[in-house]
């Protein structure tokens, strides 16, 4: 019985040291491809930067490129999952009980994906851009993380068709999308100031603005 608990013990503690060497190594790779770009980091620096031999690094990853890979999945699952929470139906779940209008909807989708892209340095965030023009395996993942990102926003869209003055769902989402980033970017740019409020206080009353009837269109 004492063997029993002392090997569930071990294998506990064995558990959580690789967590946290895990952890480390995803940490140190975000910062080092913030601060000089994917090409010019190597294993051997992330694995020091992390507190750890050459060896564990090789114990969880094959190379540098897949620590960067798997910090972009986190990233975009992350993003998906703090908006939408994956899809109206989990949105719901999450909010029971109320109704919301597709502008409230908007604006909590936008400041929680703010909320998971401050989690980033802005640097990197510019180097996922960069690397999207670099490598066509990244370029593949982000693609796929784009689509599955619109068809959320078309999901939504479709609960209020009745309030829509677009008629093109899926070229919609995709506007929507592309000012989302691009406002996630400028407010990055932008940090912390009133200014910066200011532009994402305006992305969102443009995207109502484009989306719902009554409003106002622009002249521009």
């Amino acid at each position: 019985m004492t063997t029993d608990v002392t090997q569930k013990c071990m294998r506990k503690v064995s558990q959580s040291r690789s967590i946290e060497t895990k952890e480390a190594l995803i940490e140190a790779a975000t910062q080092l491809f913030a601060e000089k770009g994917f090409h010019k980091v190597n294993t051997k620096e992330i694995a020091k930067a992390a507190g750890v031999a050459i060896g564990s690094f090789y114990g969880y990853y094959t190379d540098k490129k897949q620590v960067f890979l798997e910090i972009v999945k986190t990233y975009k699952e992350a993003l998906l999952g703090a908006g939408m929470c994956g899809n109206s139906d989990d949105f719901d779940k999450a909010n029971p009980g109320q109704d919301y209008t597709l502008e409230q909807v908007i604006n909590y989708f936008i400041n929680q994906k703010i909320e998971v892209a401050e989690r980033y340095p802005l640097a990197f965030h510019l180097e996922i851009n960069h690397m999207r023009y670099r490598d066509e395996e990244v370029a593949a993942l982000l693609e796929d993380y784009t689509q599955r990102e619109i068809t959320i926003f078309i999901n939504y869209m479709s609960r209020y068709s009745d309030l829509l003055r677009v008629d093109d769902l899926q070229l919609a989402a995709s506007v929507i999308y592309q000012v989302n980033d691009n406002m996630i970017m400028a407010h990055l740019s932008g940090g912390n100031t009133k200014h910066a409020q200011s532009l994402i206080n305006e992305y969102k009353t443009m995207i109502a603005l484009y989306l719902l009837k009554g409003n106002k269109e622009s002249t521009v």
